[in-house]
């Protein structure tokens, strides 16, 4: 956990006005607000990382992990349909921001560098559909909706103009679409396996092609990316100032 923490911690200062345009910690407060069970469900799984970490302290290397990620992507015009190429660029960032191979490596702070590691965790394209039929790991899907909001589960249903979510306990669901308010959301682990997921707006997503500076380099996938693995931004999500 440590080494992921670390590199949510040294992409913030790339992630520019996080705290007003990641929606990730507003909308699980929101949900949290709705249903308890699903903080507690958090703590659980934060309580068992820590356990594993102290069970497991003399062991210095594991296995690379390799998550499969669907992307889907929701389009109402050309432009929202974003290339194979983009999504490509955008899974490169994230393999190389949690593989620790990334050029701006060596702009870390002294104080992170005992800390900055490689994550061990990897990302591929889906090969395998639920039904185990081959897939590209994209799946484009024409919407009449104009645009989706941080608090418009429309996205994770096909038949509300969005797309159904693939089962979250086998892939990581990235949803691209023109998103308002915010520049991505996250789900955290406890909550509705309805909506577990990552949600990034077509404009901040990847490196090319509808990549608009200063949200340009990726990092709004790498940081939201985070969230999903369990982790709150750097301040805790306190009102600390």
């Amino acid at each position: 956990m440590k080494k992921i923490f670390i590199i949510f911690a040294l992409l913030y200062s790339s992630y520019l006005g996080a705290q007003n345009r990641c929606g990730a910690s507003e909308l699980w407060e929101i949900k949290a607000a709705e249903n308890h069970l699903i903080s507690l469900e958090k703590k659980n799984i934060e309580t068992n990382i820590q356990k594993w970490i102290s069970n497991n302290s003399r062991l210095k290397s594991i296995s690379n992990i390799t998550i499969p990620v669907v992307f889907h992507v929701l389009y109402k015009n050309d432009t929202e349909n974003i290339s194979d190429e983009q999504i490509i660029s955008q899974l490169d960032v994230l393999n190389a921001d949690f593989n620790r191979t990334n050029l701006d490596a060596i702009n870390t702070e002294s104080d992170f560098l005992p800390l900055a590691a490689d994550c061990e965790i990897s990302f591929c394209l889906a090969q395998r559909t639920p039904e185990n039929n081959p897939t590209s790991g994209i799946i484009r899907t024409e919407t009449s909706i104009t645009s989706f909001t941080l608090y418009d589960n429309r996205v994770f249903s096909s038949t509300e103009g969005g797309d159904d979510i693939w089962d979250p306990s086998q892939y990581l669901n990235i949803y691209i679409c023109d998103l308002e308010n915010v520049l991505g959301f996250a789900s955290f682990p406890g909550g509705n396996p309805a909506d577990d997921g990552v949600v990034i707006d077509f404009e901040n997503f990847g490196t090319l092609g509808t990549a608009t500076s200063p949200y340009h380099k990726g990092r709004t996938a790498t940081h939201e990316v985070g969230h999903w693995l369990n982790l709150l931004h750097i301040w805790g999500d306190d009102n600390c100032g």
